[in-house]
């Protein structure tokens, strides 16, 4: 040890090479936390999540709602749109709102969607007050058509989403893997289309097939490869990714098979309605989570930003209000024009009609956010309408 010049002991300095053995300070190596789940994939190969594995497992993946349906089902209950307004408003009918609450909190969206924004709900309200004032026999076809037309917008909103998670695992898909993917989930729709009671059933007469018995052969044969198809496939695209190194993330295939248990284990009528409260569930998750995002930009130093969480909230109170205002304001103002119908009889006809807007709606818009690919990859393929 050496004395400096202010009485304090130093070290000898050390001569150049190697540090001895005694000197050397032992260390362990330090584990890093590993990333959250919405930053890889997790352990049971769901693919990289948005919130995490239960939030998207349960919510966006629609398994929530299986156990609660089938409970209510076994126990007796069985679906009333008037006993279960609250749950409805809450989901389906928000989630209908929320397309318009995104397409108006768009800057410059009047300016660059006028149709969509200015004539399309003009051209809404008019055909709305046709079909009130329709027959029971032509509202029995337009529901029918609306029917129909749903569980195609589901299929089409899984076929989104799944693909959301494929892209967000960093997977990618031939085209040939994209068309047999769209394939699975149209198989869904095509045995919902089919079903007796509902769909085309509802647009085409029961005498029509007990006059051309070869119509019902065919329609049962269909029905049962659908069947088939709506589980092998699914299975089969999982199987030929996994051979080649890239395998499905398990929140496609959760995407696929709920949806179709809907239309599988549910009668025609309760399959429709838990259906819309999961595909409303699934779709406010997304919008939200999609809204915050876009809403999440940069601010100056010491300026205030709200938290994720606290516009989350804002966007969907504001969804259950519009909602609200359009499921409960409108049948009062058809009512003061005189029609005939019953509060009920014309809140159905104008939350139909409701309904078919909010599904057209959401194919022009998210057919327009095709044009711009980074985005499309990195938040997900539209929902409601495939990408391409």
């Amino acid at each position: 040890m050496l004395v400096d010049d202010r009485g304090r002991h130093t070290r000898r300095p050390r001569a150049p090479g190697p540090t001895p053995a005694h000197e050397q300070v032992r260390t362990r190596p330090v584990a890093l936390p590993h990333p959250g789940p919405s930053d890889t994939i997790s352990a049971v190969r769901l693919g990289r999540t948005f919130i995490g594995p239960t939030f998207d497992v349960l919510l966006i993946g629609g398994v929530l709602s299986l156990p609660v349906a089938l409970v209510a089902y076994l126990v007796g209950f069985r679906f009333d749109c008037v006993s279960m307004w609250q749950v409805l408003l809450l989901t389906t009918y928000a989630h209908v709102a929320a397309s318009l609450v995104r397409l108006y909190s768009v800057p410059g969206a009047i300016r660059s969607r006028p149709f969509l924004t200015l004539g399309f709900p003009v051209v809404t309200a008019v055909v709305t007050g046709a079909v009130v004032i329709s027959s029971s026999r032509v509202f029995s076809h337009v529901q029918g058509l609306y029917l129909s037309w749903s569980a195609y917008h589901y299929a089409a909103q899984t076929y989104g989403i799944a693909l959301l998670y494929i892209y967000r695992s960093g997977g990618t898909l031939s085209q040939q893997e994209k068309t047999f993917l769209r394939a699975a989930c149209l198989a869904t729709f095509f045995y919902a289309l089919l079903k007796t009671n509902s769909g085309v059933a509802m647009i085409i007469p029961a005498s029509v097939y007990t006059t051309w018995p070869a119509l019902e052969t065919l329609r049962t044969g269909v029905r049962a490869l659908a069947l088939v198809a709506l589980v092998a496939a699914p299975v089969a695209l999982a199987v030929h990714r996994w051979r080649r190194g890239q395998a499905l993330p398990g929140m496609s295939l959760v995407l696929l098979f709920t949806n179709a248990v809907w239309w599988v284990v549910f009668p025609s009528e309760d399959a429709f309605a838990w259906a819309a409260i999961s595909h409303g569930v699934q779709y406010m998750a997304i919008a939200t989570l999609l809204h915050v995002k876009e809403a999440t930009v940069p601010v100056k130093e010491g300026a205030s930003q709200r938290a994720p969480a606290y516009r989350a909230a804002a966007f969907y109170a504001g969804c259950v209000a519009l909602a609200y205002a359009l499921y409960y304001g409108a049948p009062p103002i058809y009512g003061a024009l005189g029609t005939h119908f019953t509060h009920s009889a014309a809140f159905a006809r104008i939350a139909l009609m409701l309904n078919f807007h909010h599904v057209i709606l959401d194919g022009f818009i998210w057919k327009r956010r095709q044009s711009a690919p980074a985005p499309v990859r990195e938040v997900g393929a539209p929902l409601g309408v495939p990408a391409t």
